[in-house]
């Protein structure tokens, strides 16, 4: 059997915390599953599903399903700023971005991921946060791919969860959007710059033949 070759103990010391945080980690994994009683990895799961069911009536352009998932009297702030409540409201939103001749956005598809288990505060309510990544078709045909933030509450109702609040956001300071303004900020300042400089070369030519 072939040796295995020596290591410095600064090097072997910092295999060993490696190794020390996987275990650990790894550990810890079963432990808070292990927490959990059957009644809450049941919950856990209900909003798990609410949340696949709720994805998928979106991705499919199915509003009046998406809309069967969340309470009657919704609260909902979209990625624009604009707010709705009330599933007529939050129906009219999705109509004026996505139908008629004002539409912006043709299709999407978006995916939502939690980031823990949600908070569960007594027998019908919790409070889940995660990320989401997004693509939108818009009507002009730009494709945009978007990473938002989003807040949601939960009630529980007549034996069912449903989505009571959805806050939805992206970084305003790093996204597609603006990346394309300050492209399209360089190339209007580079244009103008070119402009100038043949308006001065033919100011020139004019001046000299005077």
């Amino acid at each position: 059997m072939t040796p295995l070759p020596k290591m410095k103990p600064g090097v072997v010391a910092s295999l060993r915390s490696a190794a020390f945080v996987v275990l650990l980690a790894t550990a810890a994994a079963p432990a808070i599953a292990d927490d959990l009683t059957p009644e809450q990895q049941a919950l856990h799961q209900q909003l798990r599903d609410l949340k696949d069911r709720l994805a998928a009536a979106l991705n499919s352009g199915n509003i009046d399903g998406a809309l069967a998932e969340t309470d009657p009297n919704i609260s909902f702030t979209a990625m624009n700023n604009e707010f709705a409540h009330g599933r007529d409201g939050v129906k009219q939103y999705f109509e004026k971005m996505m139908k008629g001749d004002n539409a912006i956005v043709k299709a999407m598809t978006v995916t939502f991921e939690p980031d823990q288990l949600a908070t569960i505060y007594g027998d019908d309510n919790a409070v889940a946060t995660g990320s989401s990544k997004a693509h939108f078709t818009l009507s002009g045909g730009m494709e945009l791919d978007l990473d938002g933030r989003w807040t949601a509450d939960l009630v529980k109702q007549d034996g069912k969860w449903a989505l009571a609040a959805a806050h939805y956001s992206v970084n305003m300071f790093d996204n597609p959007l603006l990346q394309k303004a300050k492209s399209l900020v360089w190339m209007v300042g580079a244009g103008a710059g070119v402009a100038g400089l043949i308006i001065g070369f033919l100011l020139g030519r004019m001046r000299r033949r005077a």
